[in-house]
């Protein structure tokens, strides 16, 4: 769906690159939270909700330190993951300008 290439295999902390060359994580979940790194920050984040239906539906598409800010202050988590209600991320979202988002491929190819 995105203008991106995922990494094989398991990295550490990261899924996918950019063209650009800047590291993507995402995140996706059927339920009403994602999670979000408590030891770094990603270039990009991506969270997606996967409905019962199969439909995708993107929560957030933007930097990485936009998410951080929400979080700063939080104290450290024995998962290292925090976690992240889709509500909130949505309404951090609209602060997101079109040009810092992950672009959506034109086609399915």
């Amino acid at each position: 769906m995105y203008e991106l290439t995922l990494l094989e295999g398991l990295q550490k902390h990261y899924d996918a690159k950019t063209s650009d060359g800047k590291n993507v994580q995402i995140k996706a979940t059927m339920k009403a939270n994602v999670t979000f790194p408590v030891d770094h920050t990603p270039d990009y984040y991506l969270a997606v909700k996967i409905h019962s239906d199969g439909r995708i539906e993107e929560i957030f598409n933007g930097p990485g330190s936009i998410v951080r800010e929400l979080i700063k202050g939080r104290k450290d988590t024995k998962t290292n993951l925090h976690s992240l209600s889709i509500n909130a991320l949505q309404k951090l979202q609209v602060q997101v300008k079109v040009t810092d988002k992950i672009a959506r491929r034109t086609s399915q190819a």
